[in-house]
């Protein structure tokens, strides 16, 4: 069965998501970090520092991909795909093989007449078995586009009449944070008519190393416990670039005005004593100012002036409990 993102490419939409480079590069940065994590000698020391480097990239480098800008009337546009009709080509075929065979010499010397009259006579009705064969994998595939074509024409039509439940769908149709999934973070959202809320889950051990892989100038492999102002700097980047692509990746899929976003983690909380999820840094987004950005060659962190945002960080303390900014007014 065909998927609705596969339904979109095979009608050769305006806008075709595809599967990224950059999806599977977190993925294979991520498995191989958990193994590093996992192991406690490393053989090949060269190779050990170049993963460890280019998953640190990965950290910082989330916000620079981003998915098309979904078009939501050119989809509800798409016409209903047609259904297939019953072919006879197969059978012509091998009729015409049939009444056309005229027997050569050697057939006639040799008496191979009657057995070739009987083999192409034979393959007339394997040929009408193929004809059917072939249509009912047509009307299979005819079936899944079908109800592909209805569930992208629903989702289409429903967000174009600003319907939430519409919203929900299209994310879980087309899954646009998948990379940050892959990382280990999750996410939940909420919606309204022109605005969503999301918090980003994050699960700090499982992300953000606690130490440093180098090479000796001998060639031997390095392995150093990170410095807690490393780690804090590192994991604010790591955070702020998540919260660029979150904020991406929602304002291509969706036709919204501002999209506030929120990144959750375990904090003490003073008050009980436990770990608690708490928000640790909050920024509402609108798409305008994106349009100013060079993602490319941006410091997620320092990148955040630009919004408005709540984040308390020091290099040596880390994230503090904030509130969440409060909804931007649309006029």
């Amino acid at each position: 069965m065909t998927t609705i993102k596969g339904f979109i490419r095979s009608t050769n939409a305006t806008l075709n998501r595809v599967e990224r480079n950059q999806k599977r590069k977190a993925r294979e940065a991520a498995d191989r970090f958990r193994k590093q994590l996992k192991e406690q000698e490393l053989s090949d020391a060269t190779a050990a520092v170049q993963e460890y480097e280019e998953y640190i990239e990965v950290l910082k480098s989330v916000h620079k991909d981003v998915s098309d800008e979904m078009d939501w009337q050119a989809l509800a546009g798409l016409p209903e795909p047609p259904a297939p009709g019953l072919s006879n080509k197969n059978e012509e075929t091998a009729i015409n093989k049939r009444n056309n065979y005229r027997p050569s010499l050697t057939d006639k010397l040799f008496g191979l007449k009657a057995g070739k009259i009987r083999k192409l006579d034979n393959a007339i009705p394997k040929a009408q078995q193929t004809d059917n064969q072939e249509f009912q994998a047509a009307q299979k595939q005819y079936e899944s586009d079908l109800q592909d074509w209805k569930t992208l024409n629903r989702i289409s039509n429903g967000i174009l009449k600003k319907q939430l439940e519409a919203y929900k769908e299209a994310v879980e149709q087309f899954n646009p944070f998948g990379e940050i999934n892959e990382l280990g973070s999750k996410l939940t959202a909420e919606f309204q008519a022109e605005r969503g809320v999301l918090d980003l889950h994050v699960n700090t051990d499982q992300i953000i190393p606690r130490f440093v892989l180098s090479q000796t100038s001998t060639g031997k492999l390095s392995k150093k416990e990170m410095g807690i102002t490393r780690f804090n700097e590192l994991y604010q980047d790591y955070i702020s670039s998540c919260m660029l692509r979150v904020a991406r990746e929602t304002f291509a899929l969706l036709p919204l005005k501002s999209v506030i976003v929120n990144a959750k983690a375990e904090l003490l909380n003073n008050a009980t004593g436990k770990m608690e999820e708490q928000i640790i840094l909050s920024v509402a987004f609108v798409p305008e100012t994106f349009s100013r950005i060079n993602f490319e060659l941006i410091d997620p962190s320092d990148s955040l002036k630009n919004f408005v945002h709540n984040m308390k960080f020091s290099k040596t303390g880390g994230f503090s409990e904030v509130p969440q900014v409060e909804a931007l007014s649309h006029s």
